[in-house]
């Protein structure tokens, strides 16, 4: 599936038409923002991957132990 740079940003619905019918519905939300693809190792604080906003975060969690780190700049 691609999705068009101009897709509206927020939660679209997709489902797919095969010879048995139609399938149930899957998500997927299109951001206003770039997205960050994480980078491991990240799953201690000590690890963690620096962002900068606005972003989109796509991590992957892999395994019960695995856990997403991401250190980032706060302003009052």
């Amino acid at each position: 599936i691609t999705i068009p740079a101009d897709a509206p940003s927020g939660l679209h619905e997709v489902r797919a038409l095969t010879a048995q019918g139609v399938t149930t519905a899957t998500y997927f939300y299109v951001s206003q923002y770039a997205q960050v693809a994480e980078k491991e190792p990240n799953n201690r604080p000590a690890q963690a991957n620096p962002i900068q906003w606005p972003v989109t975060l796509a991590g992957v969690i892999n395994g019960n132990e695995d856990q997403d780190c991401y250190s980032f700049t706060a302003k009052k």
